[in-house]
Parts: structure tokens; C-alpha cells; sequence
């Protein structure tokens, strides 16, 4: 992820990002996860007993995005889950829609112009 929208979303959610600072994906999935943080802070805020959620890693894994965290519940992990997923079908450089492909010796999940680049 590019340095700036990384810091974005280290500037907009220090609560989840208080022990990593760095995402390891690219820019087109910067919206799933800001997203996935919007919804899991607007969740903790309404249920306080629900642990904090603390990103471990944030990830790209066989062509799909990872996201491994500490504290949250049922809503926080399966909304991770959903997000993961999602992953799966957006091109991890511009955020188009993308399918996993072959690249080189890794899969990603690229959109048809990216996966002519790569």
C-alpha cells in the first residue's frame, strides 16, 4: 500500500492499527479495509464490552487479502471474514473488479488491464 493511504488508515483508526504500521497489500483494497475498520469501530462503540479489535497483520495471501486481529466478536470476525472474501474479486492495484490469477510464481487477484502488466 502506498505510504500515504497507509497512513490514512493508521491516522483514522490508532486504535486498530496500535500495533502494526504497515498494511502488506496494495492500493485497490485500501477501500475493503477501510471499510471493514469503519463498520468494527462504529460496532465497538455501540457494544463497549466487545474487546478492542488490534490488527496483528493486515496481508496479501494466496492472491487474497488477510486480515489477522486480536479482541473483537462474532459481527468483528465474520465481517473480516466477508471482507476477505470480497477480496477475492477486487484487483489488489486499482480496486476494479479483478479475478485470481497466475502471476509468475504467486496468485493475485487482478483486473484484466493489471494482469496484463504483471
Amino acid at each position: 500500500m502506498s505510504p500515504e493511504n497507509n497512513q490514512k488508515l493508521l491516522d483514522m483508526y490508532p486504535e486498530i492499527f496500535s500495533n502494526i504500521h504497515y498494511c502488506g497489500v496494495g492500493d485497490g483494497w485500501f477501500d475493503l479495509i477501510n471499510n471493514a475498520c469503519r463498520m468494527i469501530q462504529d460496532h465497538l462503540r455501540e457494544e463497549k464490552e466487545v474487546d478492542q479489535v488490534v490488527a496483528m497483520q493486515v496481508k496479501e495471501k494466496f492472491g487474497g487479502l488477510r486480515f489477522y486481529i486480536h479482541g473483537g466478536d462474532d459481527f468483528c470476525y465474520n465481517l473480516i471474514e466477508s471482507t476477505e472474501a470480497a477480496s477475492m474479486h477486487i484487483c489488489e492495484v486499482c480496486g476494479t473488479a479483478g479475478e485470481l490469477r497466475p502471476s509468475r510464481r504467486w496468485l493475485k487477484t487482478l483486473c484484466d488491464e493489471h494482469a496484463k502488466q504483471d
